[in-house]
């Protein structure tokens, strides 16, 4: 029933592979959404302890998004 729906087969995947997907990408969310304010808030320690400012902690978040769709593009284009 799900392959027909979700045609797995067409686009080169299986259900395991689906399931293990979208668990990884909910744990990472949850981790991300539990875990950045207080990063952001300066909770666990303070920027005299190394921790960066919430302009520099943004500008980091952005560059790291920006590279990772940069790499995305790049697998989808050249057919990893």
């Amino acid at each position: 029933m799900l392959e027909k729906y979700f045609n797995y087969k067409k686009h080169k995947t299986d259900f395991k592979t689906e399931v293990v997907a979208g668990v990884t990408t909910f744990l990472t969310m949850a981790y991300i959404m539990f875990l950045n304010p207080f990063i952001l808030s300066g909770e666990f320690a303070g920027p005299e302890k190394g921790f960066f400012e919430l302009e520099q902690c943004s500008q980091q978040q952005s560059l790291q998004l920006h590279l990772l769709v940069l790499l995305w593009h790049f697998m989808e284009k050249h057919g990893q």
